[in-house]
């Protein structure tokens, strides 16, 4: 059924909040488009097809459409699901606008980004955490406050709720513990809300029954990241990293001055083994992509180290030996006993300094460089030789 309204300044065809029936397509007139109290932008051209994502989706509109001048518009009220038998070429005509304005949706958040299209360690990022526990929010201040990242806190679902219209997050970290059910309800408002529909959510509980119960009940919900409420330091940092899409690897590796150096915190834990040995093959995978060959595995905070720090450290190396990199180590007297006990093979050197360990890899020469270098050297003698018989071969 379409049917030919008139509408003086100021009325409203649209309400934002209120669920959309059918859609619009203006015949003469301006509109505005409104979102709260700001115009977000205006409709003049005769034919546009306004109001049908409401309809389509079946959720409530996400704007208010009023009149800026006196106007005329036609009301649709078929869905486009009849439209798509009834009146294809209509059908056609609105799918159309919306690929359009998907378009243009896409091409002004680009215009938004900063130089890489991708969240990065250096952005100034905000980050909400919802928890009623201070042990809690003061460990993730803790954990990220060498970073350039902005930490709100709030401690019922309710004021988070309040505060996340306000304030563009990049993150939310929501404790499943809050009280009467909180964190679902906040979950479940957060997902019916257009504008923050994908964005990520760090679940944190603890590895009590109940908890393990919240979690599976989050993990149905559709909450895809999880935090233990006891994780160490680096634990929270790489679950947070993760949840963002950003590499966990760079906690333990980074490259300077084209040398892959893989690191062991000061202070670590059996997380720390674990995680050192998972991210290292995508870090030497960028190092490689890079032309790096050099890596520098730099163990000396581990003054005293425990045996269970073999493992780790052997399939580090490994993986640096297996890129054909050349490979040092920065350690003690005791790392290096630690890596060569029970060795048959060729023993591991460990450096004293940085320093000798870099020179060792400027200098040494791996087995694949000098494959290469002897087939290169014959190479050469052979086209010495050919130009010789090509020389008398003339004469």
């Amino acid at each position: 059924m379409h049917e030919l309204k008139s509408f003086k300044p100021c009325e409203i065809l649209i309400e934002e909040g209120r669920p959309g029936s059918g859609f619009w397509i203006l015949e003469s007139g301006i509109l505005e488009v409104v979102k709260g109290d700001k115009i977000i932008t205006e409709l003049k051209d005769k034919g546009t097809i306004f109001g049908e994502l409401s309809d389509l989706i079946k959720e409530p509109c996400t704007s208010t459409v009023r009149a800026k001048t006196e106007c005329t518009a036609t009301h649709v009220s078929k869905s486009i699901d009849v439209l798509v038998t009834e009146s294809p070429a209509i059908a056609k005509k609105v799918i159309y606008t919306i690929a359009r304005r998907l378009s243009n949706t896409t091409n002004m958040l680009q215009n938004l980004l900063p130089e890489s299209d991708t969240l990065s360690l250096d952005h100034e990022l905000e980050i909400l955490v919802v928890d009623d526990r201070q042990s809690m929010v003061q460990a993730i201040q803790s954990s990220l406050s060498y970073r350039p990242w902005k930490i709100t806190t709030e401690k019922s679902h309710g004021a988070a709720i309040e505060r996340i219209q306000r304030t563009k997050y990049s993150l939310v970290i929501l404790s499943l513990n809050l009280p009467k059910d909180g964190a679902f309800e906040f979950y479940r408002k957060l997902r019916k809300d257009p504008v923050h529909r994908s964005l990520p959510v760090l679940a944190s509980a603890s590895t009590t029954p109940q908890g393990m119960t919240l979690r599976r009940r989050a993990k149905d919900a559709g909450i895809e990241f999880f935090l233990e409420k006891q994780a160490s330091a680096r634990e929270i940092e790489a679950s947070i990293l993760l949840a963002l899409d950003l590499d966990p690897s760079t906690l333990y590796f980074s490259v300077k001055d084209e040398v892959l150096y893989g690191v062991v915190p000061l202070e670590t834990t059996d997380f720390d083994k674990t995680e050192i040995v998972q991210t290292a093959p995508h870090a030497i995978e960028n190092a490689v992509a890079n032309r790096i060959n050099k890596a520098v595995l730099d163990v000396h905070h581990l003054v005293t180290p425990h045996e269970s720090w073999k493992p780790p450290l052997e399939k580090v190396l490994k993986a640096f030996q297996g890129a054909k990199m050349r490979t040092a180590i920065y350690g003690n007297p005791e790392v290096a006993e630690l890596l060569n006990s029970g060795s048959d093979g060729n023993p591991f050197q460990v450096f004293d300094s940085l320093q000798e360990a870099l020179n060792s890899i400027e200098t040494e020469e791996t087995d694949h460089e000098k494959m290469m270098r002897k087939e290169s050297l014959a190479t050469a003698e052979d086209m010495e030789v050919e130009k010789e018989a090509e020389a008398t071969a003339s004469t």
